[in-house]
Parts: C-alpha cells; sequence; structure tokens
C-alpha cells in the first residue's frame, strides 16, 4: 500500500498543484479582492437607484397580502405604471 504524503503548508499544497508561492498569493489576493470590488459598485448602483424614476407599461402584484396591493396601488396612483396585474389568489 502507498501512502499520500500530508501536505501541511499552503506552499507545500501551492506547489504540489503546480504554482509557485507568488502564484498562490496571487490567487488568494484575486479571490479576495474581486468581490470587494464588486461589492463597492454595488454600493454605489444602489445610492443612485433611489434618484432615478423609471416608468412601466404594467405593476404586478404575485404575493404579499393586503400590503402589497396597497403599495401597487399606491405606485399605480403615482403614475409608475399603466396598468395593475393582481395575480394573488
Amino acid at each position: 500500500m502507498s501512502s499520500r504524503p500530508t501536505i501541511s503548508s499552503p506552499n507545500a499544497r501551492a506547489r504540489a498543484a503546480g504554482m509557485d508561492a507568488r502564484d498562490a498569493r496571487g490567487a488568494r489576493t484575486l479571490l479576495f479582492v474581486a468581490p470587494a470590488v464588486g461589492f463597492v459598485g454595488f454600493l454605489s448602483n444602489a445610492r443612485r437607484g433611489g434618484q432615478t424614476r423609471r416608468n412601466a407599461d404594467g405593476i404586478v402584484v404575485l404575493t404579499g397580502g393586503r400590503v402589497a396591493g396597497v403599495d401597487a396601488m399606491e405606485l399605480l396612483a403615482a403614475g409608475y405604471g399603466k396598468r395593475l396585474i393582481d395575480h394573488r389568489a
């Protein structure tokens, strides 16, 4: 029976995968930096989202009880849509 060698350090794991230590550090850095940059982009768009007004052809209510219907009626009355479609059972 052959036993596999135990790989204990991150650098040893990187070498076993065919990467040197710089490649492994770069991959780890990218793993953490890319989502952070995406999150900052999301936040900048989310802040601007409340300032724009977009009108739709229709407002559709699928679920949500009475509150969703009231909110949809308010949106319709404010001119955000031309018609209201209520699909609640």
